[in-house]
């Protein structure tokens, strides 16, 4: 469950504006600080890496998706949730199916 949560978050903050990279130092400090019993150390690497790359694509004010969008001539918006929208849902589903599906990752 935590690395779910993990996922999510980054995922969510994502969406509502906060860049992925200060949301995963910030909860990377979290989790290292307060310690989940039976949790290897590589789980929430992993969470927080997938989150991190499965929004990274959708974020409106990421570099790359403003190149793009002023490339073919397109909204960020369209570009980002529009186009890439499916991606990033679909790469956040797998992330967390491969994190919590590894019983080596949990011990």
């Amino acid at each position: 469950m935590t690395v779910v949560l993990l996922i999510m978050t980054v995922f969510l903050t994502g969406l509502l504006g906060m860049h992925p990279m200060i949301s995963v130092v910030l909860l990377a400090e979290v989790v290292i600080r307060i310690g989940v019993d039976g949790l290897s150390p590589l789980a929430p690497g992993l969470a927080l890496a997938g989150g991190w790359s499965s929004i990274i694509c959708m974020r409106l004010a990421i570099t790359a998706v403003v190149y793009a969008s002023s490339i073919v001539r397109e909204r960020p918006l369209t570009i980002g949730l529009r186009w890439n929208g499916l991606f990033g849902l679909v790469s956040i589903l797998l992330i967390a199916l491969i994190v919590v599906g590894r019983p080596a990752l949990m011990s």
